[in-house]
């Protein structure tokens, strides 16, 4: 399964840039997230004050993916992910620089547009390559965003244990993915798409798309709220050391990348469905005993367990999305991802805020929660997208 996924990824050029977009994706995101701690202490906020300034990711994103399925028919999915990325790439450095509260929430918005933009353009692109090819490979460019969402984190743990100043180190993160992002203008030049007069301005859920906007949406609130919070909950929950602390991260993005690079051989041996309900479950059992039992082995491997349930979550929605009898494709990916990432992004606030209430160990037992959620949601689909 994994060498499958693996030649399929290598197979052409445009493969591989549609790859190098997942993991520059995931890669900023992951060396920003890693860094949340630093930040709040540097800027003294507290769950609740820092729950707020996350806000500035889902509004940014609110804003601009309702529109993304238009945008990508104006300007092609690969042009609008190239620059969004690179904008994402920009954007993902500037928290370093934040002076308070409402600097950091300003530039997580202007994240929180380039990210949406960069993330439902790089689906659709997906989407349309999977077609080509004639065999499944959503999760395998997934696995590919976990792979730099594993590297960012891997990376955001050094600097941290090494107490470089986030000022410092987001910027270099930054530089690697724009250079990286450049090297694919051509590959991804490709031409916009001919689109009916009849086709939405804003791209919203309807009939069979809710099930798979709701479902995508409580797997990325989960996955949301485990890549801001895992960090921070090692640190003020569990006591653990500044270097410890950001392993949760990397166990989780590792959970992802374990689980993502073989989930289209394991969809396709035992369906889509059981794949989701399996790893809705795991992923709420594995995160409720970190809870349970605080301690560092035991947290860390929960949120090793919440990257292997939801591994398969996402890019099975996005999928169908993209499948469906009588929607357009980038449309669709736009529709679902319009509910979908606002679950992402408003998941990490969502937990601020609550942990300001009842404290951060009760706060994040709502993953586990929207792991249950899932599963159930799972079973109004039917067996075939």
């Amino acid at each position: 399964m994994l060498m499958h996924s693996l030649r399929a990824l290598t197979a052409t050029q445009l493969t591989r840039a549609v790859a190098l977009l997942f993991l520059a994706n995931g890669f900023a995101l992951a060396n920003w997230f890693s860094r949340i701690p630093a930040v709040k202490e540097s800027l003294a906020l507290g769950d609740g004050a820092l729950g707020l300034a996350l806000l500035g990711m889902p509004l940014g994103s609110a804003l601009i993916l309702p529109f993304s399925g238009r945008l990508i028919g104006r300007a092609g999915a690969g042009r609008l992910a190239l620059s969004a990325g690179i904008a994402t790439a920009v954007t993902a450095s500037l928290p370093g620089f934040a002076v308070g509260l409402w600097s950091l929430a300003f530039v997580l918005f202007l994240l929180g547009i380039a990210n949406g933009a960069m993330d439902v353009a790089m689906n659709a692109k997906a989407a349309a390559v999977e077609r080509a090819t004639a065999y499944s490979i959503m999760s395998a460019f997934h696995g590919m965003w976990a792979v730099g969402f594993f590297l960012g984190s891997t990376t955001g743990s050094l600097f941290a244990g090494l107490a470089v100043d986030p000022a410092v180190h987001l910027p270099l993160a930054g530089l690697a993915g724009i250079l990286a992002l450049f090297r694919l203008r051509r590959v991804l030049a490709d031409k916009p798409l001919a689109r009916p007069a009849s086709d939405p301005v804003l791209a919203l859920p309807h009939g069979p798309l809710w099930p798979l906007a709701l479902i995508a949406a409580a797997s990325f609130l989960a996955e949301g709220s485990a890549g801001d919070w895992s960090a921070v909950y090692l640190a003020t929950v569990v006591g653990a050391s500044p270097g410890v602390s950001a392993l949760a991260l990397t166990g989780f993005s590792l959970g992802l990348v374990a689980t993502r690079f073989i989930a289209d051989g394991l969809g396709a041996r035992y369906g889509d469905l059981a794949l989701l309900r399996g790893g809705a479950a795991l992923a709420g059992i594995g995160m409720t005993m970190g809870l349970v039992f605080p301690l560092a082995p035991v947290a860390i491997l929960g949120f090793v367990a919440v990257g292997m349930g939801f591994a398969a979550v996402v890019p099975i929605a996005f999928r169908r999305a993209a499948n469906l009898d009588g929607i357009e494709p980038g449309v669709g990916v736009a529709a679902v991802a319009t509910v979908a990432y606002t679950g992402f992004l408003a998941g990490p606030p969502l937990i601020g805020l609550v942990a300001e209430l009842i404290g951060l160990r009760f706060a994040m037992a709502i993953v586990p929660l929207l792991a249950f959620a899932v599963a159930a949601l799972a079973v109004t689909l039917r067996s075939k997208a």
